[in-house]
């Protein structure tokens, strides 16, 4: 049996994302760099919903992503991915 790990950002009072979607009040800092890169270490599939997939896909591929975070883009990247079918 394989283990599933959930990945959600939300704030201790339930936040998670502005009315617009934006996620910007999330501080993305050292220990956050090392948590979401060592879950790569840990994983080998990434399922994402709808919303999400749509939004990693057109950033992570990017070189600019590579530059700003070589460790989590190579995940994203390299990674097989799943995401529901379109409604």
């Amino acid at each position: 049996m394989r283990t599933v790990y959930a990945f959600v950002t939300v704030s201790v009072d339930g936040f998670h994302a502005r009315p617009d979607g934006s996620t910007d009040w999330l501080a993305v800092d050292e220990g956050f760099e090392r948590y979401s890169g060592a879950q790569g270490d840990a994983i080998d599939t990434i399922v994402l919903g709808r919303r999400t997939f749509e939004l990693m896909a057109s950033f992570w591929p990017t070189p600019q992503a590579r530059e700003q975070d070589p460790v989590v883009a190579g995940s994203m990247n390299d990674l097989p991915r799943s995401s529901p079918p379109a409604r």
